[in-house]
């Protein structure tokens, strides 16, 4: 998780990439990079919409998706890049076979809710009194987030102490381990990290 979360212009998988297209009946989407930034295009055959990209989600290992900003608002891509392709496809869930008109075919509307729970997933510290401030926020997930305090567990990694005879039990008492938790309590403890959900 810690590298989960980056601008869109900082995301490796964006960079230098002029050939990342995806098709959708007349829709042609397509991301590259425009004088520093990364931008989205899609066009309809007549009309064409453009936006740079904001943030990026996730690292690229298996997918990414995209925000961006429109009339002061955050907008999500229709489209997102799968390591599986090397290419565009729909962003998982978002898939429109037959979108109304551009606008529809090129994003959705994020509320603040939702905004909140995707940075909150992402980042730390960017719910600011229920509203989303990525202006001090640290981009990522931590280890200490989730597994907590871990400074012994890395001195006795670094000693190789797990290795010597204390033991899978003795490791596991040193650190957290949230996937331990039931499914349930799971969700109860991604909420407490940042109080969004």
């Amino acid at each position: 998780m810690a590298r989960t979360l980056m601008p869109a212009a900082d995301a490796e998988v964006l960079r230098g990439r002029i050939d990342l297209a995806f098709r959708n009946g007349k829709y042609l989407y397509q991301i590259k990079p425009n004088k520093g930034a990364i931008q989205l295009s899609v066009t309809d055959g007549e009309r064409t919409t453009t936006a740079n990209l904001v943030w990026a989600f996730g690292t690229g290992k298996l997918g990414q998706s995209y925000l961006f900003l429109q009339n002061g608002a955050y907008r999500e891509s229709r489209v997102t890049y799968f390591s599986s392709l090397q290419n565009l496809n729909f962003t998982p869930t978002r898939a429109l076979l037959i979108p109304r008109d551009l606008e529809e075919a090129t994003s959705r509307p994020v509320d603040n809710s939702e905004l909140l729970r995707c940075f909150s997933c992402h980042s730390l510290g960017a719910n600011v009194g229920g509203q989303l401030d990525t202006t001090k926020a640290t981009l990522g997930v931590t280890c200490e987030a989730c597994h907590g305090p871990g400074l012994k567990h890395v001195q006795a990694m670094e000693a190789s102490q797990l290795q010597q005879g204390i033991g899978d039990e003795e490791g596991r008492r040193l650190i957290f381990n949230p996937g331990s938790l039931s499914h349930r309590d799971s969700v109860d403890f991604c909420r407490s990290i940042d109080g969004t959900w």
